[in-house]
């Protein structure tokens, strides 16, 4: 006898209750059970065609009215439209249009970076791009906050680029958000693609995305509610003047950390300002926050006021 073999008088009386136990399923009812929850699989994984001919072969099994059939159709019909806007934001002038790598639990991406023939050619705008078909751009930063930003915080950012982490703060925030450049081409690309995220992916109640000229007037706008603020590589300096009447404000500094020779010195100055450095990290349990040391490999770090740190994990 094989290893592998079982003595089949053994199994009889085992099989026997199961044949018993069973009650196979209409296939209608088993369409309708599993329909929704194939089509929306499909078009997650880009299977556009696929879904579609699911839900046309459940149609012969089951009637156009059935709540299974009708969820269907309601996820193939959002899929078409959102590919419709799309279209129609290309045929508007944006030559690229790509999804960032950062998604809602649904699936779909915060949002859609579109870039015109005018912009392509951009520095900030090409960095952006390799980025966001690599690792993802300002990756450490968007971990941040889709863990730690509330749906009512505030978002400024002083340090933008191409507005990965402004619109994915709009994309989870309906509080203020707020950009701070001086360059005419990344005002026109930011304020365009907050627009589209605005009508599609954006919060209920979103205000749009204030776009400022100057730091002084960004962090004038700094409240006791709780802020993210986003340095990137300006110096604390810049901030320093503003930032000495916020020790009890709830916030938290985002500041490039990719350089150790210049990290020292802006952990020591934030630490003065009341906020302790920290870096995203991931574990068995997933991202989560550990001290920032010099040297540990993180491009940002994120320097949280006590007030702060009191309302992680709260709403």
């Amino acid at each position: 006898m094989s290893l592998f073999a079982t003595d089949t008088s053994l199994l009889a009386p085992a099989m026997d209750g199961w044949n018993e136990q069973q009650s196979p399923e209409r296939p209608a009812e088993a369409m309708a059970s599993l329909l929704p929850q194939l089509v929306s699989d499909a078009l997650q994984r880009g299977h556009v065609r696929s879904a579609a001919m699911t839900f046309e072969l459940a149609a012969s099994l089951l009637p156009f009215d059935h709540p299974a059939m009708q969820q269907a159709r309601m996820r193939l019909d959002q899929c078409a439209e959102a590919d419709a806007t799309l279209q129609q934001r290309q045929i508007a002038g944006e030559l690229v249009i790509i999804p960032s790598l950062t998604g809602h639990a649904s699936g779909a991406p915060l949002f859609h970076f579109g870039v015109t023939e005018m912009e392509l050619g951009h520095p900030t705008v090409m960095a952006f791009l390799r980025d966001e078909q690599d690792t993802g751009a300002q990756a450490e930063l968007r971990n941040f906050l889709e863990q730690a930003l509330l749906h009512r915080d505030d978002y400024i950012d002083l340090d933008p680029g191409a507005g990965a982490g402004v619109l994915s703060a709009r994309s989870l925030s309906s509080g203020r958000v707020v950009a701070v450049t001086d360059d005419a081409v990344m005002q026109q690309l930011i304020a365009r693609n907050a627009r589209h995220l605005e009508g599609v992916n954006a919060p209920e109640g979103t205000a749009s995305i204030e776009l400022v000229n100057d730091i002084a007037h960004a962090t004038a706008l700094v409240t006791p509610m709780r802020t993210v603020l986003h340095l990137g590589t300006l110096p604390v300096s810049a901030i320093a003047e503003h930032a000495a009447g916020w020790s009890d404000h709830a916030i938290a500094y985002a500041w490039d950390a990719s350089d150790a020779a210049t990290a020292f010195y802006v952990q020591q100055e934030l630490e003065q300002l009341g906020a302790s450095s920290f870096v995203m990290a991931e574990d068995e349990s997933g991202l989560s926050l550990h001290p920032f040391r010099i040297g540990c490999g993180a491009a940002t770090a994120f320097a949280l006021s006590d007030r702060f740190v009191d309302t992680l994990g709260g709403d």
